[in-house]
């Protein structure tokens, strides 16, 4: 089963890998990115390393006109947003840190809004800390 969380951007230019890195390690995640990642055109999985092991995400930009209409409840407050960027992961909770990590990295480069519909939460960067070290202890 995979699992889904977004990050909405309001900006026109996505941040380049190197910000978003940037953003990461400013949090003080011990998650690194694939240098080669680029927001525009990457899709599929993505590569990382979660303290200097293997992991990894899949990673697709969609329409926010389209996640709005399956999750009709964001609609009023994605509004306006530029990119929803869905982040999925399987059962390995290792992958789910290195979502969260790289969520809250765009949260605090861009300003994101990050959304876990199967719970239907908006995180902020408290909480994606909270799940980042949850996912860690177990």
């Amino acid at each position: 089963m995979a699992l889904e969380m977004y990050a909405f951007l309001s900006t026109r230019d996505l941040p380049t890998v190197e910000t978003w890195q940037a953003a990461i390690d400013n949090l003080g995640y011990s998650v690194r990115l694939d240098p080669e990642l680029d927001l525009k055109s990457s899709t599929g999985f993505s590569s990382c390393t979660l303290a200097d092991k293997p992991s990894g995400f899949e990673l697709a930009i969609e329409s926010v006109a389209e996640v709005s209409r399956v999750y009709p409840k964001i609609e009023k407050i994605v509004r306006g947003y530029a990119w929803a960027v869905c982040f999925c992961w399987g059962g390995d909770l290792k992958e789910c840190a290195c979502v969260t990590a790289a969520i809250a990295g765009l949260v605090a480069c861009s300003g994101a809004k990050a959304y876990y519909p199967a719970d239907e939460l908006w995180y902020g960067l408290d909480e994606l800390r909270a799940d980042f070290d949850a996912c860690m202890q177990d």
